[in-house]
């Protein structure tokens, strides 16, 4: 076993008598809006025990996030036993609606309301109402509204006035929209889902938003026809109950299109200007017609993702050149195998299907299974992403531009990668305790494929600080790699036992900026006269000498991310 590496740790200067709490409080309201806007929500609320203008400051900020489940209520399902959070939570949002509403030199305009909950009872839809036009009344932005009954499917927004020039994003979830007046001359961003909503309030609702640019309907109920001709629409995502819908979208500058469980037999769909559409997604497709039917609609497609499909190898298309980026991802073809007039067999697979897509730069393969060999050769292929993906033999990659590999997955058999002189990025995500022993040699081979890389990277889902056990360190030294970032995301551990645990697998480490948690430290790597390596902590590099590290060393970046943290 290696010997263990000293750890200096550098000494805690002595603590200086400040009234650090007066300076606090004295601080401008804008800085401290800032500070909160730049702390997590939850470490936000915990300022206002600061003082009573720290706790002004926060019942007034313009983000606004109600949620039942902060208060234990589970929204998702309904049960008579979260009444009493429920209750607690209406509470909540009378109070703070109640401070919000009273003169105070920290009020300001609402950025953002996010409104998630069980509307039980009357009372508790007043009060949903008059969050709602409260936001709408002090120039809000930003409007989520996540809201489920018990009594019925939807949340009734009925004869309600969306009238707000600020609004720019509006996101409707579980709601019936009936007889509302939208004026909003500011909407960039409609997103709605599980809404139901008939043919002429949607009409009205689109004719109210002029500038929208971004429009998702998903699972809505009632609304069978849908034309859009806004101007400046450039994405449209779709999934319509209905079976016999009707789409029609008119606008001159739509670049990206999205269709959820869709099939050509149950739906017309009508797209007008064909030749701006840049990326298409496919999600559920029900048919290889419907997925043909659209990547051959639009002759200028740059990217191309499909998203849940089993019978990719009989999607039969023409060459798309001007495809740069691919993603396929749920992809459970088995290979197929076809005879021709002669009795000889012909290996379908759906690697056939990509090759249809010549001149692509990046490639993405997510969570696909059933695959016997993969072979990668786009000649312009950049990036290439293999992620949760079971390729039973080998991964054969003979792209020679590509700079960026990110993978994660099993013990893949990979071949070609120490040949590729341009690569840069290599992002491996690895669990080695879970690895037998036997396959620590798979595990030191890959890395050292890829050592050449400029910016070799190892994240590991861990719960322990020790990544590599004790009895395989004689398989594991990795050479040449004089300087390490590391980051673990975890609540486990000691700088010190991450120094003495884990670096002992690179002899040649120089330089080490160690993180864990929010917390980041640097030390610097000498041998003693004992042969020993003693790790001190440094102050942080100037940033010239940092940007020196990363671009002309091999950085070997290995990020552990705590389970369920």
């Amino acid at each position: 076993m290696p010997k263990r590496r000293r750890y200096y740790g550098r000494k805690k200067p002595p603590k200086q008598q400040r009234n650090s709490v007066d300076r606090i409080s004295n601080l401008p309201i804008e800085i401290i809006r800032e500070i909160h806007f730049r702390l997590p929500r939850i470490d936000a609320v915990k300022t206002s025990i600061l003082s009573k203008k720290w706790q002004s400051i926060w019942a007034s900020h313009p983000r606004i996030f109600l949620d039942e489940i902060d208060f234990g209520a589970d929204y998702s399902r309904y049960s008579v036993t979260d009444k009493p959070k429920r209750e607690a939570f209406l509470t909540h949002l009378i109070k703070s609606l109640e401070i919000r509403q009273k003169p105070s030199e920290y009020n300001c305009d609402v950025d953002k309301l996010c409104l998630r909950m069980t509307v039980e009872n009357s009372p508790a839809e007043l009060l949903v109402n008059k969050w709602i036009s409260f936001a709408l009344e002090n120039s809000i932005k930003r409007l989520c509204l996540s809201l489920k009954t018990i009594n019925r499917d939807h949340y009734y927004l009925c004869g309600f006035a969306f009238c707000a020039h600020t609004l720019v994003h509006l996101i409707i979830s579980n709601c019936e929209i009936t007889n509302c007046s939208f004026e909003l001359p500011a909407l960039k961003l409609l997103f709605l889902f599980v809404v139901c909503i008939e043919d002429d309030d949607f009409k009205d609702l689109i004719a109210g938003c002029p500038l929208i640019e971004q429009l998702r309907i998903q699972d809505t109920k009632k609304l069978r026809t849908i034309v859009v001709s806004n101007p400046n629409l450039e994405f449209f995502g779709v999934h319509l109950l209905c079976s016999d819908g009707k789409i029609r979208v008119e606008s001159p500058n739509l670049h990206s299109l999205e269709f959820i469980s869709f099939s050509i037999d149950m739906c017309e769909v009508e797209i007008a200007s064909t030749t701006t559409v840049r990326e298409l997604t496919l999600r559920d497709a029900y048919d290889p017609e419907t997925l043909i039917h659209f990547i051959e609609k639009f002759p200028l497609l740059e990217k191309l993702i499909i998203d849940g499909y089993s019978d990719l190898c009989e999607v039969e298309i023409t060459s798309k050149p001007t495809v740069r980026s691919l993603t396929l991802c749920n992809i459970n073809d088995e290979d197929l195998t076809l005879f021709d007039w002669d009795g000889d067999d012909l290996k379908m697979t759906w690697m056939n299907f990509i090759d249809n897509f010549p001149l692509l730069e990046k490639l993405i393969i997510d969570t696909c299974s059933r695959l016997q060999k993969l072979h990668i050769s786009q000649p312009n292929l950049v990036s290439l992403v293999l992620k949760d993906s079971i390729v039973k033999w080998e991964a054969r990659i003979n792209s020679p531009k590509l700079k960026s590999f990110e993978y994660k997955g099993g013990l893949t058999d990979f071949t070609g990668i120490e040949d590729l002189q341009e690569l840069e990025f290599v992002l491996l995500y690895l669990d080695p305790l879970k690895l037998r022993d036997y396959y620590y040699s798979w595990f030191r081979d890959i890395l050292e494929s890829c050592a050449h890389s400029k910016h070799l990277s190892l994240i590991c889902d861990i719960e322990e600080v020790v990544l590599i056990p004790v009895e395989v360190t004689d398989i594991l030294p990795v050479n040449d790699i004089k300087n390490l970032e590391l980051e673990i995301i975890s609540r486990h551990g000691t700088f010190e036992e991450v120094v003495d645990d884990f670096t002992w697998i690179l002899p040649d480490l120089k330089t080490l900026s160690l993180t864990l948690g929010s917390t980041t430290k640097f030390f610097q790597f000498r041998r003693e006269e004992d042969g020993e390596l003693s790790a001190e902590e440094v102050h942080k590099p100037k940033p010239d000498k940092r940007v020196s590290i990363l671009r002309n060393d091999k950085l070997f970046h290995i990020i552990g991310n705590e389970i369920g943290g």
